[in-house]
Order: structure tokens, then sequence, then C-alpha cells
């Protein structure tokens, strides 16, 4: 019987191991894996499993941090959706996933959880998880890389100093059947670890005070976002239709044009030889007839050229009347097309009003919390659960380079949709 339900949040840098941990958390592969580096989740996506009567739920989210197709800002934007996935349940542990190495990006993500959907007392059920860590059940191998991390810089040493860490290895399930069959052993044996853990350190739920607020402007704004998309699609194949028709449309007015010029040269061409045919003729009867005095013969001379002329005047009539049609229509198609691109240009401007609109909200919740003193505070407050020793106050050191991170979150958001 199902008597716990304990929802699990992944945050972390692209390539960093979390789509993995969670293939392995939740024993399936559902979760997509990449296997370069390169970022593979494009959405939040949760899995629910049971392990012994107990309900788990593992929210993988979209990577942070350093990714080609990410500025790191913007992970204040990517931290505020993930609020609309856990207001109603609220979270019991959030891993915070690092792969081999700890980066400038990852420790401004870690500082920024308490400034945006979470409070002060988020790092009291925050988790680092340290993936790819092949000496993972050895204590002293993990001690001794928690220790060359913390000699990396002040601002590490901080963090692992009072951070809770567990350390598992996930490794790819590729190769050979042998390699592939000793990796599920692992990966089996990092999932036993990582419930077991789980089990000890979770004793209540953490749903942060001001998330139903935060969480509703992220719902007004994705609500919205996911209106103007559609309508940027439906607008987007409109015009892509009108596009084929149009060249469809061209083509057949060529076609039709090709075909009324050919029809029209052979009927100027058989009418210039019927006038000459008939010219010929004349002057032929008058020399049978013994008229074919110099002057009736300049006459029909000049009846023939006369007709001809008349011939050319009207077939170029009728070409310039045919090229003036098909010029009318392709201005009226340009002009059509004209107009839907504009309208696309208006709700695509509309869409970065919005997103600047929910970006400066963020900002502006952050300056609060750091006029309150609360950014400052990163580890304020005492860790529950299995790590044991109290989180020191006042290490507003770490929270001190939130101000460039945030700075003009305006202008780099509005980036966001282009």
């Amino acid at each position: 019987m199902v008597t716990v339900n304990k929802n699990i949040l992944l945050i972390g840098r692209t390539g960093s191991g979390k789509s993995s941990l969670a293939n392995v958390l939740s024993g399936t592969d559902e979760f997509v894996e990449s296997a370069n580096g390169t970022s593979e989740t494009k959405s939040i996506k949760e899995k629910r499993f049971e392990i012994d009567g107990v309900k788990y739920c593992v929210i993988d989210t979209i990577g942070i941090g350093d990714t080609q197709l990410d500025d790191t800002k913007k992970v204040l934007f990517r931290l505020g959706e993930i609020a609309r996935f856990i207001e109603n349940e609220g979270l019991n542990q959030i891993f915070f996933v690092t792969g081999s190495r700890f980066t400038k990006e990852e420790i401004e993500t870690y500082k920024l959880l308490s400034s945006i959907i979470f409070d002060q007392d988020v790092f009291n059920y925050t988790t680092i998880v340290r993936t790819n860590f092949p000496a993972f059940e050895n204590e002293t191998e993990c001690e001794k890389d928690k220790a060359k991390l913390c000699n990396e810089s002040k601002e590490l040493n901080e963090i692992f100093n009072h951070a809770k860490v567990i350390y598992v290895d996930n490794p790819a399930l590729l190769g050979r059947p042998a390699a592939i069959a000793i990796n599920k052993e692992t990966r089996e044996l990092s999932r036993k670890r990582l419930i077991t853990y789980l089990g000890a350190i979770i004793h209540k739920n953490y749903l942060p005070a001001n998330l139903k607020e935060v969480n509703d402007r992220i719902r007004d704004y994705m609500t919205e976002k996911e209106r103007l998309e559609k309508e940027l699609k439906e607008k987007e194949e409109m015009i892509k239709k009108m596009l084929e028709n149009h060249e469809r449309k061209i083509k057949e007015i060529k076609e039709e044009i090709d075909k009324k010029m050919k029809d029209l040269e052979d009927k100027k061409d058989k009418e210039t030889k019927d006038l000459k045919l008939k010219l010929d003729e004349g002057i032929e009867n008058l020399k049978k007839e013994g008229k074919a005095s110099k002057e009736k013969i300049t006459s029909l001379k000049n009846q023939y050229e006369k007709e001809k002329k008349n011939s050319e005047e009207k077939w170029k009539k009728e070409i310039n009347k045919i090229n003036k049609e098909k010029e009318e229509a392709d201005n009226k198609m340009k002009i059509l097309l004209k107009k839907h691109e504009d309208e696309i240009n208006k709700l695509k401007t509309k869409n970065k009003e919005l997103v600047k609109k929910v970006a400066d909200e963020i900002e502006k919740r952050i300056n609060q919390k750091k006029d309150l003193g609360l950014a400052g505070s990163m580890f304020a407050g005492t860790v529950t659960g299995a790590a044991a020793g109290s989180i020191i106050p006042g290490a507003g050191t770490l929270a001190g380079g939130t101000a460039g991170l945030v700075a003009g979150a305006g202008v780099w958001i509005a980036n966001k949709i282009k």
C-alpha cells in the first residue's frame, strides 16, 4: 500500500547527468540521455514510480549553465518555470546534479536557488549529487574529492563545507553486452544508495510560502505564451500554404502565358504568311492580266505593310494584356504576404514584451530579497536529516555575485523569443 509520496527535483547544467540520474532513480529509460554533453531535455518532464510501497516522482528540468543553446543568466527563467510543477505537492528533496567539475555557472545557479521560487530554507532540502564517480562506494575517495573541491575556491569551500553531498555513478548503457551488464549493476547500486539516502533524510514536505504567487505569474505567462505561440504557428502555416499556393499559381500562370504566347506567335506567323501570300498572289494576278504597273504593285505592297503593322500592334496589345494580368496577380499576392508577415512580427514583439515583463518581476523579487538581507544569508538555518552540523549564517559573499548575474534581465531574457 502506498503510504508516502516523495517528490525529487533535479537541477543541473547540461551534460551533468541529470537525465541519466532520472533514469537510475525511476528504473526506466524514459529520459533521453546525452552522450556528448549536448542538451537533450527540451522541457520539464516527470516520472512517477513506486518502491516498497513508497511513491516517488522525479522531475527532470531543462539544463542550465554552460550549454551552447542557453545563456547562463536565463537560469532565472528556468527556475521560474519549475514553480508550476511543485505548487500542489511541494518538494521533498532537490538534487543539485553536477559531474566531474563544478563550474562558475553552477556556483551561481546554486546560490540563486533561494532567490526566485524558493526561500532561504531551500538549502535544508537540497543535496549536491556528484555523478559519474566510479569510487562512489569508497567513503575515503568521496571525502578526498570533497576536500579537493573545497580547495579550488572560497565559494566552493563554503558550499561543500555546509551542504549535503552524495556520490553515485551512472555510466551510459553502451558498448558490448558484458559492459552494459556491468554498468546496469553499477546503476542499480547507485539507485539503492539514493533511495536509502532519501529515506534517511526526508522528514517533511517543503513548500515555499511565496510559491503560489510566483506560480500564478508563471502560469499567466505560460498561458499567454502558449496562446501567442499557437497564433504564431497558425500564421506561419498560413503563410507557408499561401507561398505554396502562390508558387503553384505563378507556375500555372506562367504555363498559361507560355501557351498563349505560343498560340499568339503561331497566329501572328500565320497571319504574316497569309498577308505575304496575299501580296504575292495579287502581284501575280496583275502580271497575268497585264496590269502589273509599278503604281499598282506599290499600292499592293503599301497595303501589305499597313495590314502587317496593324497585325503586329494587335498581337503586341494581346501580349501586354497577358503580362499585365500576371503582374497584377503577383502584386496582390505580395501585398497579402506582407500583411501576414507584419502580423507575425507584431506577435513576436508582443511575446518578447511578455517575457521581459516576467523577467522584470523576477528581478524585482530578487532585489526585494536583497534589500531585506535574505540574499546574503545563503546558509541561514540548520540542515536537517543525515547531514550533521549547523549551517553558518552570513555567507553574504556567495550571494554577492547575483547582482551582476541578474543585471539587465529585461534585456537578456527578451532574447529568449526570436
